[in-house]
């Protein structure tokens, strides 16, 4: 009994011992590692947007259909904005809902995977 207990705490089988913990603690690290990085990829959602002269609501649609993010807003507030061009290849959708709301008379606010879009309070334009 003495030569198996010896031999399992201060021999060979503690070593084995000691480097399969040291292989699960790195296994370990890599794993959380590579889902950090696959969730904060899925914020960084890929646009991209060719349109011209298109109605706010069009180029919402369009991102709506790129993204999969539910969109939320008032049709009457979206009567008054104005005609969109844009050309944008792999924007971030931040970027691509700031460039498609400058200087328009709604904003956005992004929250989890719904855009909501509502009257801007402050005046379109320079004067800030």
């Amino acid at each position: 009994m003495y030569k198996t207990y010896t031999a399992f705490c201060c021999g060979i089988n503690s070593r084995i011992m000691l480097k399969w913990i040291k292989i699960m603690k790195l296994t370990i690290i890599l794993l959380i590692a590579t889902f950090l990085q696959v969730s904060a990829a899925s914020y960084g959602q890929k646009v991209n947007l060719k349109v011209k002269e298109a109605t706010l609501e069009n180029v919402l649609k369009e991102i709506k259909a790129q993204t999969g993010f539910n969109i939320l807003y008032n049709t009457n507030a979206l009567k008054d904005a104005k005609l969109i061009s844009l050309d944008l290849k792999n924007a971030t959708l931040d970027d691509a809902l700031k460039k498609s709301f400058e200087g328009q008379a709604v904003t956005f606010l992004i929250e989890q995977k719904t855009i909501i879009v509502k009257k801007n309070l402050q005046r379109p334009g320079p004067w800030k």
